[in-house]
């Protein structure tokens, strides 16, 4: 039977793309699992929570982000389904420890994140050794409760204008980004501010000014350039 291309809205060149994976189907139980309940690395012990968007990952067509995203799924359901992973191990499990090697290559947003970390640790200079160094260490452990990476939407994706997930879930808040925001924005948003209701953190760092306005939800405050003004707690 013929694919109903109209249904899904896909572009002609982006749906003969795609096409030949479309085969390739998650296990739709275990992602809408995954969206309820994992929230990033670390600890909610740690002083200092760092809340992005989402994950990132490398590009490479539907085949490529469908093997790596099955690969995050098991992965989490194999070491027990946590809230909070550690990043290490997580990073491990999923194919990924050329990123805490002795030699390893700095993480692009790590980078920044980290030499915020040490900056608030008190330090006059970061070098690239240290930032390395907090990166293979320190982290997002479970062991360190250091610093937590929290991400506000679970789904990693190569960036906030790709959207696969359509090709390889029946899942219906996935036929779109955003219906998929739509679908998980107000839960994710109250888990986040109760948890730091609960747990009190020293200092809460929303990064990434393209949802700006998810952030003052979280926080209670409405977040412009150059500083916070006062708003109606949401």
């Amino acid at each position: 039977a013929p694919v109903q291309r109209s249904q899904r809205n896909v572009a002609p060149q982006a749906f003969f793309k795609y096409f030949p994976n479309m085969d390739q189907q998650f296990d739709d139980e275990l992602l809408t699992d995954f969206s309820k309940r994992f929230f990033g690395y670390g600890s909610y012990q740690a002083p200092v929570w760092l809340v992005g968007m989402e994950e990132g990952m490398d590009g490479g067509g539907s085949g490529v982000f469908f093997n790596e995203i099955k690969g995050r799924l098991d992965a989490w359901r194999e070491r027990g389904k946590q809230e909070l992973e550690d990043l290490v191990g997580y990073h491990h499990a999923i194919g990924k420890a050329d990123l805490f090697t002795e030699d390893a290559k700095i993480q692009r947003t790590w980078r920044q994140l980290i030499s915020l970390l040490l900056g608030y640790e008190g330090r006059a200079s970061v070098t690239s050794e240290a930032v390395r160094s907090y990166q293979r260490n320190r982290l997002g452990r479970t062991t360190v409760a250091e610093s937590s990476l929290l991400e506000l939407f679970p789904r990693p994706s190569p960036g906030i204008k790709d959207w696969y997930y359509q090709f390889h879930s029946r899942l219906e808040p996935l036929g779109s980004r955003g219906a998929y925001l739509d679908s998980l924005g107000k839960f994710r948003i109250k888990h986040l501010r109760e948890r730091i209701e609960k747990h009190r953190p020293k200092l809460v760092v929303f990064y990434g000014t393209t949802y700006r306005g998810y952030w003052g939800k979280i926080a209670g405050h409405k977040f412009e350039r150059g500083g916070v003004t006062d708003a109606e707690t949401h």
